[in-house]
């Protein structure tokens, strides 16, 4: 018989030491920090899944509205201009200059702010807020820009208790150049100046813009009009009425527009240019203070003139002009005839003569702009603007008139040593509306006594909107554009690498004076400026080697007469001279590339070439006074790129210094429109 103490001992169960314990919890620790880490690593794949998934559909967004506007280009009338450029210091000798990605990069170098600008065809509308819902600016052609933007310092004044929302920054200018604000420069890339802020040093927070600008002629005769745009009543035979909301030559669609798309002409003092019936001198201006829907002495400075806001000149560095008052023949007349003064005397007049000269009267806008524009010589032979240095130029003629005229019609201003205070700044943007209304209500009143008070309201509130609306690629770090003729190498099939590749021209991809950070494609090995003069700049060598036709050998180094044409060979003042063994001589460099501003023989160093342009136009003259020539004077097209490649790196907001590489090629449509 069994003892009832043993019995209670053996149903007593044994417990947990506390090392037990101690070793337990360690385990479920370790366990708890593997499945974390675990989750964590499933949760950092999945965003990092749906960051590239996200990268890779607004790549292909990009890549869908870029390949339409290519698709739709102009050739017949209209032509094409790219600008390589990299950063640097904005001095009468430009140097390289190295941007970081952030203030903490560690290492920063030299980036490329490319540009590029042509006209498309398409269904085209106003970005701007319509101020009233059958006013809407539409156009089938327009004006297509790529390019990073420039934003301006914040400024509202000097008292935060305070803030002035009159200033530039604040309230946007039609006529605002976006130059230095108070004294500060916020070119791209340039470092914080003491007391101001650079919103565009670090390459991170820099945007790329497509930039969209309607060609909208002026329509002759009556408008039809709605009977009621915030309590004016145009149809009711007023002609202030009726001046203030139909289109003039600085409004269009209620919304302010650029007199033309050249920077030079649209700075001229504004005046309604009408031609005279019958019997008069053929025109006439008529002064423009109410045409206008625009606010009238509203207490804001005008920038470049005016008593009021109603005789500015909308610039399209303002970031709130998107239509100009044009269309594509004038352009070309502009580009192709800018010739002043009596057909006996009359000079090539370049866009820079016209900038600093304001054609404020009427004798002054009439006799030395309007009236003086002569196309035809003393012999009734049409002018035509220079494209090469040639002697049959009459005296005083300025080499490339039409290249500069074309550089002129970008929207911002190009970057030019020899005026480097005044040159180099870009369209205007903001990440966000830098003053937003709240009284959106009053807007929408009906009542005829504020009528100037709602209509001033919307003005302003739509050009806040439209600091914005060009924005195409947030964060864009670099925005590189090359161009090939559609040359493919066929040098040294065993050794060359870019073999039956397309030959790809502009300035050459950044490297160190070292050879270090070299990605580009071709190049020459050594670092000294005689050799890489033709590899940043030169259309007639490549890498090197002189692009040469043989057609008395089928290994050619380079395949050009399928490319060019026959017509390019047939004798020597072509650009392709016609020889065995010839080559693409000065001429097509000529024509293609601009010299005036970034030539090659002022550098000193391979470090100081910071830009390159190149423009391709209408048509060209084959001038020579060499007697013999049967086609001398014969008009022949202008030779335009077969092939454009962009190159875009960006970074992720979430990473600022992760950058991501883009690449696409375009098809340039040939004069006939096809691919």
């Amino acid at each position: 018989m069994k003892h009832r103490s043993e019995d209670r001992t053996k149903r007593v169960a044994r417990a947990f030491t506390l090392v037990e314990v101690i070793v337990a919890v360690g385990v479920l620790a370790v366990i708890g920090v593997v499945i974390g880490t675990i989750f964590t690593t499933i949760g950092e794949t999945v965003t990092q899944g749906r960051r590239v998934s996200d990268m890779n559909r607004f790549a292909a967004r990009i890549e869908r509205v870029m390949r339409r506007d290519f698709e739709n280009m102009v050739r017949e009338n209209g032509f094409l201009v790219i600008r390589n450029e990299l950063t640097h210091d904005f001095t009468n000798s430009p140097s390289r200059t190295d941007v970081g990605l952030t203030q903490t990069d560690p290492s920063p170098r030299p980036r490329r702010i490319d540009e590029i600008m042509f006209f498309s065809r398409g269904d085209f509308t106003s970005k701007r807020t319509p101020l009233h819902r059958d006013m809407i600016a539409r156009s089938g052609v327009a004006r297509i820009y790529y390019g990073h933007g420039q934003k301006m310092p914040v400024d509202y004044g000097n008292n935060p208790d305070n803030p002035d929302l009159t200033t530039r920054y604040a309230r946007p200018r039609l006529d605002e150049p976006n130059n230095r604000i108070n004294g500060a420069d916020a070119r791209l890339g340039v470092p914080s100046a003491l007391g101001t802020i650079n919103p565009n040093e670090f390459a991170s927070d820099w945007s790329l813009l497509r930039h969209v600008t309607l060609l909208v002629p002026r329509p002759g005769g009556l408008q039809v009009l709605p009977d009621d745009v915030f309590g004016l009543r145009p149809n009711d035979g007023t002609p202030e009425a009726y001046n203030r909301v139909a289109d003039s030559s600085r409004q269009i669609a209620l919304g302010p527009a650029a007199q033309s798309i050249f920077r030079a002409v649209s700075a001229m003092a504004p005046y309604e240019i009408n031609t005279v019936p019958s019997g008069g001198t053929g025109l006439t201006l008529i002064d423009p203070s109410r045409f206008n829907i625009r606010p009238f002495n509203a207490g804001y400075s005008v920038l470049l003139g005016g008593s009021d806001e109603s005789k500015v000149r909308p610039l399209f560095t303002s970031g709130v002009v998107d239509v100009a008052v044009t269309d594509l023949d004038e352009i070309r007349t502009i580009v192709t005839s800018p010739w002043l003064g009596t057909p006996d005397s009359a000079r090539e007049r370049l866009p820079s003569q016209l900038t600093p000269y304001d054609y404020s009267s009427t004798v002054d806008r009439l006799t030395d702009y309007e009236q003086q524009r002569v196309f035809f010589d003393g012999g009734g032979n049409p002018r035509s603007g220079s494209v090469l240095n040639s002697g049959m130029l009459p005296a005083g003629a300025q080499r490339q008139a039409q290249q500069l005229w074309m550089l002129d019609a970008m929207p911002g201003v190009p970057f030019d040593p020899a005026r480097p205070n005044d040159t180099g700044f870009r369209v205007r943007y903001e990440d966000e509306p830098p003053r937003i209304f709240s009284e959106a209500a009053s807007i929408l009143s009906t009542s005829d006594a504020d009528k100037e008070i709602r209509m001033n309201r919307a003005v302003e509130q739509a050009d806040q909107e439209m600091l914005g609306s060009s924005v195409f690629q947030p964060r864009c770090t670099e925005f590189i554009v090359e161009w090939s003729l559609g040359i493919i190498d066929r040098r040294n099939p065993a050794s060359n690498p870019n073999y039956g590749q397309p030959i790809w021209h502009g300035l050459r991809r950044y490297r160190d004076g070292n050879g270090n950070g070299r990605y580009d494609e071709g190049g020459v090995n050594a670092d000294t400026p005689d050799t890489l003069y033709a590899d940043y700049f030169d259309v007639a060598e490549y890498d090197g080697a002189p692009l040469i036709d043989r057609p008395d050998r089928t290994d050619d180094d380079f395949s050009i007469r399928g490319v060019m044409g026959d017509s390019f060979f047939e004798d020597g003042n072509a650009p392709l001279q016609g020889q065995p063994g010839a080559s693409i001589d000065e001429e097509m460099q000529e024509l293609i590339r601009v010299d005036q501003r970034f030539d090659p023989a002022a550098a000193s160093r391979v470090e100081d070439i910071i830009g390159a342009e190149y423009c391709f136009g209408y048509v060209y003259e084959d001038q020579n006074n060499t007697p013999g020539n049967a086609d001398d004077d014969v008009v022949r097209p202008w030779p335009w790129p077969k092939l454009i490649r962009v190159t875009m790196r960006f970074v992720d907001e979430s990473d600022l210094e992760n950058e991501r590489t883009y690449q696409v090629i375009f098809r340039v449509p040939d004069a006939a429109g096809e691919m």
